[in-house]
C-alpha cells in the first residue's frame, strides 16, 4: 500500500523535474541569444603603465533575468594573455 508520504515525495520529484528543466532551457535559450558589444578605450597613460577603460553593454532579447557581479576579464594580445 502506498503511503501518503511515499506521494508527497513523488510530487515533489516530479515538480522539482519539470521546473528545474523549464529553467534550464530559459538559461540555454538566454546563453544562445545573448549578445555583448565591448568598447575599449585608454583612460590612462604614465610611466607606471596604461590604464583602459572597458564599457560592455549586454543585448538580451530572451527577456530572462541576469546579474553578473565579478565580471572575468581576459586580455589577448598578439596570441598572448
Amino acid at each position: 500500500m502506498i503511503k501518503s508520504s511515499h506521494i508527497l515525495i513523488g510530487a515533489g520529484t516530479v515538480a522539482a523535474i519539470y521546473f528545474g528543466g523549464s529553467y534550464l532551457l530559459k538559461l540555454n535559450r538566454l546563453s544562445n541569444e545573448l549578445e555583448s558589444d565591448t568598447k575599449v578605450s585608454i583612460d590612462n597613460v604614465s610611466l607606471s603603465g596604461i590604464e583602459l577603460s572597458i564599457n560592455v553593454k549586454l543585448k538580451n532579447p530572451s527577456g530572462g533575468s541576469i546579474q553578473v557581479k565579478h565580471p572575468f576579464v581576459k586580455m589577448i594580445y598578439a596570441d598572448k594573455t
